[in-house]
């Protein structure tokens, strides 16, 4: 609303971790997906099931609105949540910034996490006039 965008809604994301056991849900209101990766398999994996409607499009909302997704965070685990901006340059389509993104997430998988968020946020292909933030979790 600060920004003053014509469009009138928002996108949003909210990840509830249990930081003993590792449980996660997420829930998404037309936010891009969060993205799983799995230590003991090696990859990255889109969390699925959890696509809410855009923030202000409806004029009443309830919880029925934003199903929740479900997962475990195994040690060695992360989630990524990112903003569309991370994701999105001229020229290119979703499919492809999310390839790119998770590409150099693979090789922060293998070099550690440590400071990665700043690194992956930063080679985003948006430039400074996009929304660009990226929050890292990662179960040690």
């Amino acid at each position: 609303m600060r920004q003053g965008w014509s469009e009138g809604f928002a996108t949003a994301i909210h990840a509830a971790i249990d930081l003993e056991t590792g449980r996660f849900s997420v829930g998404s209101a037309g936010h891009p997906a969060a993205v799983h990766f799995q230590a003991g398999r090696g990859r990255w994996q889109p969390v699925s099931g959890a696509s809410g409607v855009l923030l202000g499009v409806l004029d009443q909302q309830s919880p029925e609105d934003y199903p929740r997704a479900h997962g475990v965070m195994e040690r060695g685990d992360a989630l990524l949540l990112f903003t569309d901006g991370v994701i999105e340059a001229p020229g290119f389509d979703l499919f492809q910034g999310l390839d790119r993104l998770l590409g150099q997430a693979d090789r922060a998988a293998a070099t550690g996490f440590s400071g990665a968020a700043g690194r992956l946020c930063a080679a985003a292909r948006s430039g400074e006039t996009d929304d660009r933030a990226i929050v890292l979790l990662w179960r040690t």
